[in-house]
């Protein structure tokens, strides 16, 4: 899939989220940085295995999640509201029948939160 193509869709699926109503649950602490975050997560995932974004699984999240977002410079309580605006945006995306597996996605990043928080305090999961 063509880079600009790609990020041209992320961009639109990160906007239509934000300005929904999904997206009013994003904390105000949050709302500077959640259209960074979830374009860098899903580029991420997509570049695992060079899949476009309808076709991200569990796999490709995963490494979004902990390779992507990973050791991100942000404040400590921006970081620990990630895995809730992932679960969020996942979700949104399932509505919107634009990702098939989002709930098994969003159910994968609630179990691998523990681990994400590790990575984010530089402790050895």
């Amino acid at each position: 899939m063509e880079d600009r193509w790609r990020d041209e869709q992320l961009g639109n699926w990160v906007s239509d989220f934000l300005i929904d109503d999904a997206g009013q649950n994003v904390s105000a602490d949050l709302a500077p940085y959640a259209g960074e975050i979830l374009k860098r997560f899903m580029q991420s995932a997509c570049d695992h295995r060079g899949s476009s974004p309808d076709q991200i699984e569990e796999a490709d999240a995963r490494h979004g999640f902990l390779e992507g977002l990973a050791h991100v410079d942000l404040p400590t309580a921006v970081k620990d509201e990630i895995p809730a605006l992932l679960r969020l945006f996942l979700e949104d995306l399932g509505q919107r029948g634009r990702l098939a597996q989002a709930q098994t996605v969003s159910a994968m990043i609630h179990a691998l939160t523990p681990q994400y928080r590790d990575l984010n305090s530089d402790k050895t999961p």
